[in-house]
């Protein structure tokens, strides 16, 4: 395998696409081992209500689900390489090495590559709903992709005290529900791409 050096450097040649490609499918198997990758409800977990209620009662409990912490830490730092531009393993570099060796398939398939990253990118990025808090400096709320965002930078990457003090009025359960859709949300993508490098190949298009 290529040195960690290389691969930061930014892929230029065939070899060095496939290299990107291969470190990419390293790291998806990794992901897609890990338990929290493997639950039959983690599309849902995070992002769906259950209403509890007794007929006649018009009170009712409205509760979500997350992922318990120790399989968000184990699963977070194995993800977060996917995200960030600067790594040879970041979805739209892949999907650079993805296009760079399609380059001579028909044009059809070249528009469903560019479709597949459009749709991966946004799922990525995009946020399910914005938590408002109660402090000052943070009049419009934040979105639950900002608050995984926060959480995972204060408490698994280094201990980044802006960060914590942008969550600090966020309850412990809400973040660990960003986190989980985060979590959810990138495991959804990886074993989409996985699958897309897998067809490729298989059709001698990789």
């Amino acid at each position: 395998m290529a040195s960690s050096t290389m691969l930061s450097m930014p892929a230029t040649t065939p070899e060095e696409h496939r290299e990107r490609i291969e470190s990419f499918l390293e790291r998806a198997a990794k992901i897609l081992s890990m338990s929290a990758a493997q639950r039959q409800d983690l599309a849902t977990l995070g992002s769906t209500v259950r209403v509890f209620g007794r007929l006649g009662d018009p009170v009712m409990d409205m509760q979500r689900e997350h992922l318990p912490e120790e399989e968000i830490m184990a699963i977070a730092g194995l993800i977060r390489p996917l995200t960030l531009s600067r790594e040879p393993v970041e979805i739209s570099n892949v999907f650079a090495s993805i296009g760079y060796l399609t380059q001579s398939a028909p044009p059809e398939m070249k528009q469903a590559i560019r479709s597949y990253k459009k749709i991966a990118l946004a799922r990525m990025a995009g946020w399910r709903w914005r938590f408002m808090t109660s402090s000052d400096n943070e009049p419009n709320g934040l979105t639950d992709r900002e608050i995984a965002e926060c959480w995972m930078y204060a408490n698994l990457v280094h201990a980044d005290l802006e960060r914590r003090r942008r969550i600090q009025h966020v309850p412990e359960g809400e973040r660990y529900l960003a986190a989980t859709v985060w979590v959810s949300d990138c495991v959804l993508v990886t074993r989409a791409v996985q699958q897309l490098i897998f067809d490729l190949r298989r059709v001698s298009l990789l």
